[in-house]
């Protein structure tokens, strides 16, 4: 039994942030190595967590989606991102101002679920 790595030197790293509501929950990188494959990686700030699927690519948009895929599943179940998408979906209902803000003062300010980035976080 042996292990198959591919090393190589790391030529260039791009960098992308995906955003829920307007608020950084991913921040992914593609590694583009010198024998031209790609790698990813990714970090969800929140919570420090970091992100690899352990593969190389032969493109970089592959590398992109395979991260993205890894991120969507990790942010499938945190509650914010949940919460932005029911919103979301009533925007596009068509539902009210009051009904959008009385969703949003239930599930986000009285569970806590704001970003300790947003401005308005704790104010009453």
């Amino acid at each position: 039994m042996g292990i198959n790595l591919q090393v190589g030197l790391v030529y260039e790293v791009k960098r992308y942030h995906y955003h829920v509501a307007g608020h950084t929950v991913g921040e992914l990188e593609v590694l583009c190595f010198d024998q031209d494959t790609f790698g990813s990686q990714g970090k969800i700030p929140q919570t420090g967590e970091g992100l690899s699927s352990g593969r190389s690519f032969i493109s970089e948009k592959d590398a992109l989606d395979d991260i993205t895929r890894v991120l969507e599943a990790k942010l499938s179940q945190d509650p914010f991102v949940q919460h932005s998408e029911s919103l979301n979906n009533l925007h596009k209902k068509g539902a009210s101002n009051e009904e959008i803000q009385a969703y949003y003062d239930n599930t986000f300010y009285n569970k806590g679920l704001n970003p300790p980035n947003r401005p308005f976080a704790g104010k009453d």
